[in-house]
């Protein structure tokens, strides 16, 4: 007994070391405003905020530079970006632009320097516009779920023509068509690649509706079964009718989808999963799969074919690779046994260096407009 506590002794000290110390010193180049007078860390850890915008404060030092150490396992990614406390706040990179997330693997003791040339608020350049006609719906209530807005973009010829449109759905609304309203400055580029693939003929005129995210986003998404189901009905029993009799659309399944990224795939997933009557398929890019109870829904279900086509897609690097890959793996492997009988018609893309943001959503949206809507596949 007294080998094998010390055995477990052993073993408790083995993990406690394994833990690195990080130290992250910022260099700003650009002032920090007085009305906020303070730099922070958002990064995937808890000490970071769990990617809160005001995650992790820094200490200014007499050099002016920001300073701030924590802990972290060793030899596993950490991700962050730098903030004054807000995602409207976020630092911008050399080139006056909104970088990507700074990832460091730490070993032993770490550090890095971060440098700082501008904030977004104050410094980023107008690097795009809305192209096309988009039309604003306010503050869309219903469900019991805080209200938000809804923005519909019309294609080319809209209102000079007598056509109806297809109609897709995307969540995350504010990051589809408007880099001014976009989260992080980067917006998915829908409208330029729509107007671009309707002129070429390969997609049909499509309405595609955005639908902006509340504070509740990850419990609606998929991450609490009730809003989720609130959420789900707001789509099919507010939002649908309201651009069903706004606009000229072809209403029925077979003309309608709905799309979204990371917790949005899944809500994608999950929509035509439970309202195939609504929805004739899915966009899932860079899905979560493991929240929502997508995999095991699939797994086990045993009723009549579904007719849908589900689009599945995921980077190469950074957290596609690590945290969401092996979900993705699930669901195809469990696709690849069960698609026929569901009545699943599906397609899986590796972007191989595509990161989980809005710049490689945007660059790879062509895939799923094509699989979902397009003409000739």
């Amino acid at each position: 007994m007294q080998r094998l506590c010390f055995g477990w002794m052993i073993l408790v000290c083995t993990v406690v070391s394994a833990r690195a110390g990080v130290e992250i010193r910022v260099r700003v180049d650009a002032p920090v405003p007085a009305s906020s007078g303070q730099v922070f860390l958002a990064g995937n850890l808890e000490v970071l905020g769990s990617w809160d915008a005001a995650g992790m404060p820094l200490t200014r030092q007499d050099d002016g530079a920001w300073t701030g150490s924590f802990t972290a396992e060793a030899g596993e990614p950490v991700e962050f970006k730098v903030t004054r406390g807000s995602w409207e706040t976020e630092a911008l990179d050399e080139h006056l632009r909104v970088p990507g997330n700074h990832r460091i693997e730490p070993d032993s003791e770490t550090s890095i320097t971060i440098r700082v040339a501008g904030w977004k608020d104050r410094d980023l350049p107008a690097t795009g516009k809305i192209t096309g006609t988009v039309r604003y719906h306010p503050k869309i209530k219903g469900m019991g779920l805080l209200p938000r807005d809804v923005v519909a973009w019309l294609p080319p010829g809209y209102d000079a023509g007598t056509f109806a449109c297809p109609v897709l759905y995307m969540h995350d609304g504010q990051n589809v068509f408007d880099p001014a309203t976009a989260s992080f400055g980067v917006d998915w580029q829908i409208d330029e690649t729509c107007t671009r693939m309707i002129a070429e003929e390969t997609l049909p005129p499509v309405i595609v509706v955005g639908i902006y995210c509340t504070a509740d986003r990850w419990q609606e998404y998929g991450g609490d079964p009730d809003k989720t189901e609130a959420y789900l009905r707001l789509i099919t029993d507010v939002i649908k009718p309201m651009i069903d009799t706004t606009y000229r659309t072809q209403p029925d399944r077979e003309h309608t989808y709905i799309m979204g990224s990371s917790m949005g795939g899944i809500i994608s997933y999950l929509a035509a999963w439970e309202r195939p009557d609504v929805f004739a398929g899915a966009g899932c890019l860079s899905p979560a799969f493991m929240f929502g109870d997508v995999l095991d829904k699939t797994e086990k279900y045993e009723g009549a074919p579904k007719d849908l086509r589900i689009y599945i897609d995921n980077g190469g690097v950074g957290m596609d690779r690590e945290k969401l890959q092996p979900s993705v793996d699930d669901m195809l492997d469990i696709l690849a046994r069960k698609a026929d009988a569901i009545g699943i018609t599906y397609t899986w893309y590796l972007d191989n260096d595509g990161e989980h943001n809005e710049a490689a959503w945007a660059a790879r949206a062509h895939h799923p407009l094509m699989f979902l809507l397009g003409r000739g596949e």
